[in-house]
């Protein structure tokens, strides 16, 4: 009696349901089959993959229960997104090891500009993150250095303190030239109206 009931079990297993369906690397049966532990013969089980990754081109996402109780081969891969170019910065550019699932571009500004918003957007399941920064030119006015020097204190000059040290050095060789311009107008006019009075 044993022997029937074994041979009874083989028959229905050979002829009968799939166990669960195989897994996929950074995929899943969709939804409708998570819940499901046996699956009869013809069942066609349909792939997702994960949030942030997509189907190469080219695979199967579908696997069938064939009546030996296998499944047909899945030839489906899941591939982290590409959010391809991070975009440009003006006056600047960027650093990044990819433009896929997870990697990460930095964003740095040319020297003379200094950048505003955030210095780095990361590729997510959704893009990029965020938005480019951008790199604006820094403020020399007289009224911007002298912020800069009240809140600079007696702290030791770095080298963007240099440089404005240096912008405001320019400034003042500038005033100087235009006021040796204006001298020089005055001459002349003061020139012109002698000559022009007898």
């Amino acid at each position: 009696m044993s022997v029937r009931l074994i041979l009874a079990l083989l028959v229905v297993r050979v002829t009968g349901d799939c166990d669960r369906p195989p897994l996929l690397v950074n995929g899943f049966p969709g939804e409708e089959f998570l819940t499901s532990t046996s699956f009869p013969v013809a069942a066609r089980v349909v792939y997702e993959c994960y949030p942030g990754y997509v189907f190469q081109d080219g695979g199967s996402t579908i696997t069938t229960c064939m009546e030996d109780s296998t499944w047909t081969s899945l030839q489906a891969i899941c591939e982290p997104r590409n959010c391809g170019h991070p975009g440009e910065i003006e006056n600047g550019y960027y650093q990044a090891s990819g433009t896929t699932l997870g990697n990460k571009a930095i964003y740095h500004c040319n020297e003379g500009y200094r950048q505003v918003g955030q210095s780095y957007r990361i590729c997510t399941a959704s893009g990029w993150t965020g938005q480019v920064p951008t790199c604006e030119t820094e403020d020399f006015s007289p009224v911007n250095l002298l912020k800069e020097i009240i809140a600079l204190g007696h702290q030791v000059l770095t080298k963007e303190e240099s440089m404005i040290k240096a912008k405001y050095q320019l400034l003042e060789s500038e005033r100087e030239i235009l006021r040796l311009k204006e001298n020089l107008l005055e001459k002349a006019e003061q020139h012109v109206d002698e000559n022009n009075h007898p």
